[in-house]
């Protein structure tokens, strides 16, 4: 009311007005004006010419003391008191207010609304809309400042946006940032940043490139950078932590330096302090997550910890390197660690480490049991010992405290609660109640009416006939046993070895000729004999069958094989002195094996008769020569013993006569 009070006056007392033949200016001033450039509008009671030349145009200044100093800029507007007063060749100008633009001397382009706005400004191309918007801005360019007190420390960042009271309020030297809300970013000093809500960000001051979306968003940041923040207090309390991505209404707003975490969903992430490398994606997921690392958690409530031990103490949770999967999957695991959990509720109590659980409800119970494999619907659900690995739908169902089994299939180990050590493979392997240890059941329904230990069964209905047997093995569709420390090899089926078809119960084929592919290790040639002459022997007839013999009876193949042919009147007998010869190079009979030979090849029983046989035969031949020419000696004696008496009875007959 007083400007126009004084303005009326001033035009009715003092002012004149001067129209120029050679241009078209209106100017409102005293008397000794003198003239400016062309086509400028100029209200300014205090305007004095310093020296605008013809280039001096379009411009419009209204209020004291605008544009004083105005000499070749052109196209401004400035209205208010000191509005634009120091711009001299400053284009395209409009600045608005008291103190507006107030030290611009070059600056083009800008855009100040408001008392103070751009107050210290001599940049380009700057909007600055409030009061005191970018007062302190000094060779800021392209900013654009909305709200009092918006980018009010401002000097020479750029190509910012600044939306709302104190928006910016003290950043002085950061860029490229888009800051909207109440005191948003107020000290903010770095560039790149996204803050967006009342407060968001009010702290950060060296962070860069970072994001905060919501009230009181990343409000605690200090040099934290590279963080996303979404949501009503998300990331409130994060001071340094970097690289976080925190989505949702107060997740991750207890974080203060954790860093690389990506939290999604109402309170997920919420207790998280120093955490790193977590992924918690839904409602409550990771909630009271303090410090652990290296998590990922998806699903409601997933991992998000039950805090209380006695009921009533709040505790923290501070596990790492684990992975959940759906609603309430690890809900109340704490400190445990390397735990990877698939399906709604799967290991919901689970406060041991190492374990894999996936499917409905999986390992539900589980508590302290560790390094444990859960796959299928329910698989595990009462277990609580470590261990234990069930695939299949309710397999391993009832196991409480057994430890160390192996069930897979569906309804595989149905029965087993206290049983350890057992590994149970087929569609309802294993009995309707068992409790014992060490069994191995493979197959359809096999094993249904075992009750032992250390038992195997393998193939379809495979069992045991009697009960509490131990070490019984099955093998086979259908095959039974009764009685421990036995394997029964299939049920009426034969077995081969080597063959792929066995026409005996068992069927050997080693695949070398002359072998029968069977050895006994303990039972060797230098074994003591303890036949009797009652006992007979196995032995392999022409068809390979191993039949029974009896002891010491053996067969040739041949006639020539036996001893016979000594007889034959073209069989060459040696003579005695051949043989003494032989004996005496080689020091065993003709035809003999030698020590040497026997040693290394063994001894054929049957050729070794016929042999020894021969030589018998051969004995009798030399013996019968023998004989014969004695017989011949005997007579040709007796004949000289006649021929001898002859002589001396001649002779005696001779001395008779003398």
């Amino acid at each position: 009311m007083n400007f126009f009070y004084r303005l009326t006056l001033l035009f009715q007392l003092v002012l004149t007005v001067v129209t120029l033949s050679q241009a078209q200016n209106l100017i409102l001033t005293t008397p000794t004006s003198q003239t400016p450039g062309s086509s400028n509008v100029i209200v300014n009671p205090t305007w004095r010419y310093k020296g605008q030349t013809e280039n001096s145009t379009n411009n419009t200044l209204v209020g004291h003391d605008t544009g004083n100093n105005l000499t070749t800029g052109l196209s401004n507007t400035f209205i208010g008191k000191s509005a634009g007063l120091n711009t001299t060749t400053g284009n395209s100008n409009l600045f608005f207010g008291y103190l507006a633009g107030n030290t611009n001397t070059s600056g083009a382009g800008n855009t100040m609304i408001g008392t103070g706005s751009g107050w210290l400004n001599n940049g380009d191309e700057n909007v600055f809309l409030g009061a005191s918007t970018g007062a302190w801005s000094k060779s800021a360019t392209r900013n654009t400042f909305v709200g009092a007190f918006s980018g009010f420390k401002n000097v020479s960042g750029t190509n910012n946006i600044y939306l709302g009271y104190n928006a910016g309020g003290t950043s002085q030297n950061g860029s490229y940032n888009v800051i909207i809300g109440d005191s948003a970013g107020y000290n903010n000093t770095v560039s790149g940043s996204v803050m967006i809500g009342s407060k968001a960000g009010f702290a950060n001051t060296t962070g860069g490139a970072n994001t905060f979306v919501g009230a009181s968003v990343g409000s605690k940041n200090t040099t934290g950078f590279a963080n996303s923040f979404y949501g009503y207090g998300a990331g409130r309390e994060n001071t340094v932590g970097l690289n976080n991505t925190i989505v949702g209404y107060i997740a991750g707003s207890s974080t203060t330096s954790g860093y690389s975490n990506s939290f999604y969903g109402v309170a997920a992430g919420f207790s998280n302090t120093s955490g790193y490398f977590n992924s918690f994606f839904g409602e409550a997921a990771g909630h009271l997550y303090s410090t652990g690392h290296h998590n990922s958690f998806f699903g409601r409530q997933a991992g998000a910890g039950n805090g209380r031990t006695d009921g009533v103490q709040l505790t923290f949770a501070s596990g790492s390197y684990n992975c959940f999967f759906g609603d309430f999957a690890g809900y109340n695991n704490n400190n445990a660690n390397y735990n990877v959990m698939i399906g709604d509720s799967t290991g919901a109590n689970n406060q041991g480490s190492g374990n894999v659980m996936v499917g409905s409800r999986a390992g539900r119970s589980n508590q302290t049991g560790q390094q444990n494999t859960y796959l299928g619907y329910q698989s595990g659900y009462k277990a609580v010992a470590d261990s234990n690995t069930f695939v299949g739908y309710q397999s391993g169902y009832v196991t409480t405290t057994g430890k160390g089994n192996t069930f897979f299939g569906t309804s595989s180990g149905r029965g087993n609660t206290t049983g350890s050590h057992n590994t149970f493979v087929g569609n309802g392997a294993g009995p309707a109640s068992s409790n014992m240890d060490d069994n191995v059941y493979i197959g359809y329904t096999t094993g249904n009416h075992d009750s032992g230990s250390r038992n195997t069964f393998l193939g379809t209905g495979a069992d045991a006939i009697a009960q509490n047997l131990i070490n019984a093995t099955a093998i086979g569709a259908g095959a039974n046993v009764a009685v421990s420390n036995a394997v029964v090899l299939g049920n009426q089926a034969n077995v081969g070895i080597g063959t792929s078809a066995p026409t005996a119960r068992l069927d050997v084929n080693s695949g070398i000729d002359h072998e029968s592919g069977i050895r006994m290790s303990r039972l060797t040639a230098s074994s003591p004999a303890r036949l009797t002459l009652l006992d007979k022997v196995l032995t392999v007839d022409d068809n390979g069958q191993i039949v029974l013999a009896q002891t010491g009876r053996y067969s040739v193949k041949q006639v020539n094989d036996w001893s016979d042919k000594v007889f034959d009147p073209a069989y060459r007998l040696r003579s005695l002195a051949e043989v003494e010869q032989f004996i005496q190079k080689n020091g065993y009979l003709p035809g003999v094996p030698s020590a040497e030979q026997v040693i290394r090849e063994g001894v054929d029983v049957g050729k070794m008769d016929a042999k020894l046989l021969e030589k018998v035969e051969e004995l009798t031949l030399y013996s019968i020569q023998l004989e014969k020419a004695d017989q011949a000696k005997q007579q040709e004696l007796h004949q000289l013993r006649a021929e001898v008496n002859e002589l001396k009875q001649l002779v005696k007959q001779l001395l008779e006569k003398k």
